[in-house]
């Protein structure tokens, strides 16, 4: 896919064994994406609220977007509801903003910057929520 936006329409929906509003995204968008992988999107909804995110596998060949309470509250959406979602590839460094303190700090710390970049992207981004 290229640089450009991919543009599809899904609803919110609730895995229960989850419990857990997701976006679910169609087999197709999915295929056209080049499949789930470990590639980082920068998705928008309704042409409003963006935010960095992955595709989660959801099974024959689906997969889904996360949806948290400040999210669906962002959007003004609820269960059952249409959604416009455009999707971009996410071109940051860790998939997710760093605050100006750690990119500080990691640029004092040689040691530290070399552990923090020797882990795995998922990991990193874990690190980043806790800051």
């Amino acid at each position: 896919m290229a640089s450009s936006a991919y543009n599809f329409k899904t609803y919110v929906t609730h895995l229960t064994w989850l419990n857990m509003s997701i976006l679910e995204v169609p087999a197709i968008v999915v295929k056209k994406l080049g499949g789930v992988s470990k590639q980082r999107w920068i998705c928008t909804a309704n042409k409003t609220v963006s935010w960095q995110c992955g595709l989660v596998a959801l099974g024959k060949g689906k997969a889904y977007i996360n949806l948290n309470k400040k999210l669906l509250k962002e959007m003004e959406v609820k269960e059952g509801d249409e959604v416009s979602v455009s999707l971009k590839i996410d071109e940051s460094e860790y998939g997710m903003k760093m605050s100006a303190e750690l990119k500080e700090l990691l640029s004092q710390d040689k040691e530290g910057k070399k552990r923090y970049d020797g882990l795995v992207p998922g990991k990193q981004r874990f690190e980043l929520l806790k800051i």
